[in-house]
């Protein structure tokens, strides 16, 4: 519950709203602003101190996010009758932020929400019922299952398919074994959070996915866009074919400028390529989980975010990135800062 009274009681009456007829709340230095619904009113608060104001925007945003939790408690019980996709996990993952899940290779899980992110999924693993997001290039779902086994057993020699129909009662013995990787072209490959690796053979391109075939003999598919930047150009290198628009922008960027730098070395000893901003470091600095870092990260580099647009950076722009209430606090905390220190130098340059 929201409560907006006047400093003297006999000035305006007390007026109350709950926290879902909060439509936006921001902060700017001393003062907060909200903007509530039914009735509606602007309010421009000033909270007398920095530390005041964001322990307001702090609890502002604990009311917002239990709103959400709430609203997403109802969509998913309201979607409860409807067919889930289950699928099957491919390897470990140790949740590291609040809102993941840990799981382990050959879990079972139910995909709840793949709508949000390409890269994250909120899944169900119905070996303990507890919730959260992990890696979609981690998960690999049923269906998906289900058309590689068919994919691979339409590739076998249909003379060999007739073998095994018409000679299963030789020796009275029908084992199934799983074949195995070319041990000479054998390879490690590692997704681009660098989060797990694993060694295969490469089995080619299609749909989308890159086909795998493991050393224990099992053949997954994992999308192109899980997969590292080394692990893509050796797709290309075998397959001939440019994968420049599954790379992250960051990596296409350092790819063109290498290519351009042999020709132009000796011409012009000024102009050197700017690297990109390290995002990663950036947000690790605000004191923001590790495990969150490279999620908002990967959200900057795909906007084409560089250091030249911080000082635009506002708590509006980073909740439209993704970034969680708290560490929005934290982020503009450390802008705050920097804004000061480029303040206090212009000053005295100007002095001087």
């Amino acid at each position: 519950m929201i409560l907006i009274a006047p400093e003297h009681a006999h000035d305006d009456p007390a007026q109350e709203w709950t926290a879902d007829k909060m439509t936006h709340y921001s902060r700017e230095g001393k003062h907060v602003f909200m903007e509530l619904v039914r009735p509606s009113k602007s309010i421009d608060f000033h909270a007398g101190a920095k530390d005041t104001a964001e322990e307001i925007v702090g609890a502002l945003g604990e009311l917002a996010g239990a709103v959400r939790a709430e609203g997403l408690k109802e969509v998913i019980m309201a979607g409860s009758q409807r067919s889930l996709r289950k699928g099957q996990v491919l390897y470990d993952f140790m949740a590291q932020g609040d809102d993941e899940v840990t799981i382990a290779a050959g879990d079972e899980v139910v995909v709840l929400d793949d709508s949000k992110s390409e890269e994250w999924w909120q899944v169900r693993r119905l070996k303990n019922g507890k919730e959260g997001v992990v890696p979609s290039s981690y998960v690999e779902l049923t269906d998906e299952i289900r058309l590689t086994k068919e994919a691979i057993k339409a590739s076998k020699d249909p003379q060999q398919r007739s073998r095994r129909d018409h000679g299963r009662g030789d020796g009275g013995s029908n084992l199934k074994t799983k074949s195995k990787p070319d041990s000479s072209k054998v390879r490690t490959w590692t997704d681009r959070s660098g989060s797990f690796s694993v060694e295969a053979q490469f089995l080619g391109l299609k749909d989308g996915k890159i086909h795998l075939h493991k050393m224990n003999g099992v053949k997954i598919a994992v999308p192109i866009a899980k997969m590292s930047r080394g692990d893509l150009e050796y797709v290309e290198d075998t397959t001939g074919i440019s994968l420049d628009d599954d790379k992250p922008l960051a990596d296409v960027k350092r790819s063109k400028s290498s290519e351009r730098r042999p020709a132009e070395v000796g011409a012009s000893v000024g102009k050197l390529e700017k690297p990109e901003y390290d995002w990663f470091q950036f947000f690790l600095s605000c004191d923001v989980s590790i495990g969150l870092c490279e999620r908002y990260a990967q959200a900057f580099i795909r906007d084409s975010m560089d250091e030249s647009v911080l000082p635009d950076v506002n708590a509006t722009i980073l909740r439209t990135l993704g970034l969680r209430e708290g560490d929005i606090i934290k982020v503009m905390r450390k802008l705050d800062a920097k804004n000061r220190i480029r303040t206090v130098a212009v000053r005295h340059l100007e002095r001087k």
